[in-house]
């Protein structure tokens, strides 16, 4: 296959140049000469001028090409998903705060929203008093309710005897309690 293609590239180069030394007259008139003057005008130019029109051109073959360009379609926006009820998303939270550090933080946001809501509707102390209090710690005075709702990084302490999930057990039932009136503060 090699030799093959090395004959036939001889052969065209051979007929190339029999066809350039049978019309070198015509190719002299039609190519070369045209080729020289063109380079005469380029070389009696100023230097500045001819790179200034070389740049723009390229600058314009470049936004042409460009231009040119097929867009990129945008993707498809696939079918929503159907929303996640507010239950669902909180077992998946409660689940995974029972290894995960954020998510007890979460848990404990949510829970904290909820606690400062139930102490201000309750005793009447305003929010950003009860705010106040369980982030210096002075409120609630239930020791497993505030490792809940403000829990330490990691690991879940020890001295409450009890797994995350019992102490958020004990915590939300603490919460109801108050929010039925059946735990009340003393300030």
């Amino acid at each position: 296959m090699g030799k093959k293609l090395a004959l036939w590239a001889a052969l065209a180069v051979g007929i190339a140049a029999g066809l350039a030394f049978g019309f070198r007259g015509l190719l002299r008139e039609l190519v070369v000469a045209p080729l020289v003057r063109l380079w005469w005008l380029m070389d009696s130019l100023p230097q500045g001028l001819v790179w200034l029109v070389a740049v723009a051109v390229g600058a314009l073959a470049g936004l042409r090409a460009l231009g040119s360009m097929p867009r990129a379609e945008r993707p498809r926006p696939q079918e929503p998903r159907p929303p996640v009820s507010q239950l669902i998303e909180l077992v998946r939270l409660i689940r995974r705060a029972e290894y995960s550090p954020a998510a007890r933080r979460e848990l404990g946001r949510r829970l904290s929203r909820t606690a400062v809501g139930i102490r201000a509707r309750r005793e009447g102390v305003p929010p950003r008093q009860a705010w106040a209090d369980l982030r210096a710690g002075r409120w609630p005075q239930e020791e497993e309710l505030l490792l809940v709702l403000v829990p330490p990084r990691f690991p879940w302490p020890a001295r409450t005897g009890q797994n995350y999930l019992e102490s958020l057990s004990r915590a939300v039932e603490l919460l109801s309690l108050k929010a039925r009136g059946g735990i009340r503060e003393a300030r």
